[in-house]
């Protein structure tokens, strides 16, 4: 990115050299209200006349207007806004584009303004003070752009600084009133922005966007359609974004149904795409009929497709696009026609030739003029693996695995591409393990980390964010397209001090620390189990304990903000803050009293996510967002409301300890548990198995739990059986955690009742097995290892011979972790251990041994040419080396996203001495130590 300094002189603009690689900012506009020598009326005694050249693009009247309105928002009075200067005595506004705009041009031709700076760049402006430019006129405040959303940009800037928030309309932000608005005469020079396309993908819209949009915006076709679409324009332009997936679920008529769509993306000069399935802007959920059109197959119907494409084209290749090629199912799924892989490699290439033939003859006769992506997500990963000759100039767009890690990264081979790569990121998600479509929940120190790793490994064409509905994670969203166009403005380190400053912007400065602090307490805590993900994630009765405190403190804290809020405020702190926090609270507060049977109050924190659900759709803004929240999308179980029964732990009607169990096969006792070996324990009708055999003096039901523990990374799926019938299969336990898994409705027999437990896999072990009266629980067990260290909790630090530690606030599932930069860190051998960077941490214990379990914010290696290697050391004893990359979508990628860290686990033998100390080496780049536990 180049970025030019400025610094403003009496007749025009002298700018310094041209700084390549280093981002700088230009200060912001300074706002004042009271006029002084050294600043410009915006309105003082009156409003300034805004001058804008109606030949210039559309989009420039449209922010000329807004702004025009904002000022009236600001100080009840709003400016004219002209086609002519006028020596009325007014202040004056010149505002245009280099090269649209006879105004700008003319004073460029006078030599009045510089803009060497910013001519020919992309989404460039400059903001200055002329003094008396043209004869007659008093001083100008001039806004020019180097091209129609440059323009437009510089004019929201302007609109931002008096103090109107890009969601004042989208989250209720009041705006502050002013009786007089005077703006400093320093110079604003910005861009081009870090990254070329810069946008969202409004996806998953059926529990809110669709429902609120058909009722409240766009009543006469009951849909997503131009009014709502204007609105998410306007807000996209005053993020200083371009760019847009638009809404495709079947729930949605496609966007190129309602022809006026289109039409106005182009009048806010936003950039139209469509998603990574959906190749040339052709929905083909709502668009491709079978009946009609045949089957979505290129192998047996290439050219109907072939006349699909080309009429979208024809239609729509007129304007700005940015155009998805390849092809996969109709909607999200696998690529059509069947074959091995190199079969649908093959069809890939000729679907890819044939659309750049289209693109060709509707848009540019050089195709690689034209900007195209290709996303290789799910499956299609796999198939560019293969070797598809992908054009040189088509952008790859990089999927994360959806839960907000970043899968791959281009290699030095591909980041030699003319067309670069970009990002396509998830702050919302339908789908595997687990869906978060109901609160946001990813921190910026998070989005800060991944998008600045893939922006150091040149990703740097296209950030694209999955925003669902858009309105639970206008944080989230806000933070994601400032860092999309200054990437360095928030490096990682620093990303969470942005919440002070969103939260001083959105609600003044004097609640901004307290809500700062709100905040950064919810991400550690949402990092542990996301809302969504409370049924899938078990913590220790301590650990719950812990988090119900920390819940219930920043919910309060939260409530006392609220309490005292001006009026105006209410509807926005209840939206971007305390729905969120509370909602996140009464989960937290339904599963854990659920886990330990007070089923009552887990009841009324289900009924009170239900009244805070209703409050925000049917009295938040009078009823503006009716029907935009909805606190079970997709009804999940997860959603469910909970049994108001009391399930009390009890005394077991029968306990069998490993040591009455029948072994057989690889099965051992080790370390009070049953131990599967290495072998023989793969199939679920393998001989080797642990028989449990033992009667009961009484018949009837039960409620039967067993009690497990992983030993290591790998996760291990049980088959259960009882009296011949099949129970359960594929459930686990991982890492140290030790729980219980519960299998219903038991039918005790008189007399021998036999139970089969049958590992697929290796290395875990079996502890108890209790059989319970209904509707009882076994006593609680235990996860607490004996030492637990937040990552940034060390003793001693070393950093590598060419790379250092940084503490990152806010990531991993403590308050803070331990990365290494840079991010292009280059791998080490083992043999280089001493080069590494180091952290140790030092605990006491008379035990001979231990085990070591490191944990990691849950992200993939760089790239198929590397690995997520750490090593371990304790008392200067062996090195153990673990890798802990898994692969996406496996069971242990799964629980690595749910629970928000990936671990390894290492064992180690303890010197005859009272203070030990554990070292841990990071061997590849892309690792963030969160934790470090001793386990005796």
């Amino acid at each position: 990115m180049r970025v030019m300094l400025g610094k403003a002189v009496k007749a025009g603009i002298c700018f310094y050299a041209l700084l390549t690689g280093v981002v700088v900012r230009a200060q912001q506009i300074d706002v004042y209200e009271e006029a002084s020598a050294s600043s410009f009326p915006l309105v003082g005694d009156c409003a300034a006349t805004i001058v804008r050249d109606k030949a210039d693009a559309e989009v420039v009247d449209v922010a000329v207007n807004l702004l025009a309105t904002d000022i009236r928002r600001v100080t009840g009075r709003k400016p004219d806004v002209c086609d002519s200067l006028s020596k009325d005595g007014k202040p004056v506004v010149v505002v245009g584009t280099v090269g649209q705009s006879r105004f700008i041009d003319a004073l460029v031709r006078s030599g009045k303004l510089d803009v060497s700076a910013i001519k020919g760049q992309w989404e460039s402006y400059v903001i200055t003070v002329l003094e008396q430019p043209v004869e007659g006129l008093g001083d100008v405040l001039v806004i020019a752009g180097s091209d129609r959303r440059g323009t437009a940009y510089g004019l929201f800037e302007l609109s931002g600084s008096i103090g109107v928030s890009p969601w004042y309309w989208w989250a209720d932000v009041p705006v502050a009133e002013k009786k007089q608005v005077h703006v400093s005469r320093k110079t604003i020079v910005q861009g081009p922005p870090s990254v070329k396309y810069r946008g969202i993908f409004i996806n998953d819209e059926d529990w809110g966007l669709q429902p609120w949009a058909a009722r409240q915006m766009d009543a006469d076709i009951k849909d997503i359609g131009p009014n709502t679409y204007e609105k998410v324009f306007e807000l996209l332009l005053r993020l200083k974004a371009n760019f847009i997936w638009p809404a495709m679920h079947p729930c949605t008529q496609a966007f190129n149904i309602y022809e006026k769509n289109k039409v106005v993306a182009d009048r806010y000069a936003i950039v139209m795409g469509a998603s990574h399935c959906e190749p040339m802007l052709c929905n083909n959920v709502t668009e491709w009929d079978k009946k009609t059109m045949g089957d979505w197959n290129y192998e047996t119907n290439p050219d109907g497709i072939y006349d699909y494409w080309e009429s979208r084209l024809k239609e729509n290749g007129r304007y700005e696009n940015v155009y998805t090629v390849g092809m996969r199912g109709i909607h999200d799924s696998g690529v059509p026609g069947g074959g091995s892989r190199e079969d649908k490699k093959n069809r890939l290439q000729r679907v890819i030739s044939d659309q750049r033939k289209i693109l060709s003859d509707y848009v540019n006769p050089d195709p690689a003029l034209v900007p195209q992506i290709f996303c290789p997500y799910k499956e299609v990963l796999d198939i560019y693996k293969l070797g598809l000759n992908l054009p040189d100039d088509v952008t790859i767009v990089w999927p994360d695995d959806n839960h907000g890690y970043i899968r791959n990264l281009s290699t030095p081979v591909e980041r030699k591409r003319s067309g670069g790569s970009g990002i396509y990121y998830h702050l919302s998600y339908w789908g595997a393990p687990q869906d978060y479509l109901w609160i946001s929940s990813s921190s910026p120190a998070k989005i800060a980390y991944e998008m600045q790793k893939a922006y150091a490994y040149g990703a740097e064409q296209l950030w694209v964010f999955n925003v669902g509905d858009i309105k639970p994670c206008e944080m989230e969203m806000d933070f994601a397209l400032q860092l999309a166009y200054d990437v360095n403005r928030w490096p990682a380190a620093k990303a969470m001090t942005f919440i002070d400053e969103w939260a001083a912007r959105t609600f003044g400065e004097s609640h901004a620390a307290e809500i700062g602090g709100i905040y950064r307490e919810y991400y550690r805590l949402v990092q542990q189990a996301r809302p969504e993900h409370m049924d899938q994630v078990n913590f220790s009765r301590k650990e719950q304990q812990q988090r119900l405190e920390a819940y219930a403190d920043i919910s309060k804290r939260a409530e006392a903000i609220y309490a005292g809020l001006d009026k105006a405020d209410l509807d926005a702190f209840f939206e971007l803050v305390l729905y969120p926090v509370r909602c996140a609270d009464l989960m937290n507060r339904k599963w854990t009293y659920s886990n330990w049977g007070e089923g009552k109050k887990a009841v009324e924190a289900y009924g009170e996510i239900q009244e805070l659900t209703q409050q925000y759709n049917n009295k938040i803004a009078d009823g503006k967002w009716a029907g935009i929240m909805d606190s079970a999308p997709r009804r999940r179980p997860v959603f469910k409301k909970p049994s108001s029964d009391r399930i009390s732990t009890a005394e077991p009607m029968v306990s069998l300890e490993p040591k009455d169990a029948t072994c057989s096969g690889k099965m051992e006792l080790s370390g009070g548990g049953i131990l599967s070996g290495d072998s023989g324990i793969q199939k679920e009708d393998s001989d080797s198995r642990a028989e449990f055999r033992f009667k009961a003096d009484h018949g009837g039901k039960a409620d039967l739990y067993f009690l497990a523990q992983c030993a290591d990374e790998e996760h291990d799926s049980w088959f259960v059986s009882f009296n011949g019938k099949k129970i359960v299969s594929n459930d686990h336990a991982t890492g140290a955690e030790v729980r219980w898994f519960k299998i219903m409705d038991v039918e005790l027999e008189k007399g021998r009742n036999e139970l089969v437990v049958v590992q697929r896999e290796p290395g875990a072990v079996l502890r108890q097995v209790v059989l319970m009266e209904p509707g009882c629980a076994p006593p609680e067990a235990s996860n607490d290892p004996a030492y637990v260290f937040a990552a940034p909790d060390y003793a001693e630090i070393k950093n590598g011979a060419a790379s250092k530690w940084e503490k990152i606030s806010g990531l991993g599932i403590e308050s803070g972790a331990l990365a290494v930069m840079p991010y292009e860190t280059e791998p080490l051998s083992e043999r280089k251990l001493a080069q590494a960077p180091a952290v140790a941490y030092t605990f006491s214990s008379d035990a001979s041994a231990c085990s070591i379990e490191s944990r990691f914010l849950p992200t993939h290696r760089i790239n198929e040419g590397m690995q997520l290697r750490y090593a371990v050391q304790v008392d200067g004893g062996p090195v153990e080396v673990r890798d802990i990359n898994v692969p996406s979508k496996s069971g242990t990628w799964a629980d690595n996203v749910l629970r928000g860290y990936s671990f390894g686990r290492s064992e180690h033998e303890l010197k005859q001495r009272k203070t030990h100390s554990v070292t841990i080496y990071l061997l590849d780049p892309g690792m963030v130590l969160s934790q470090v536990r001793v386990l005796e």
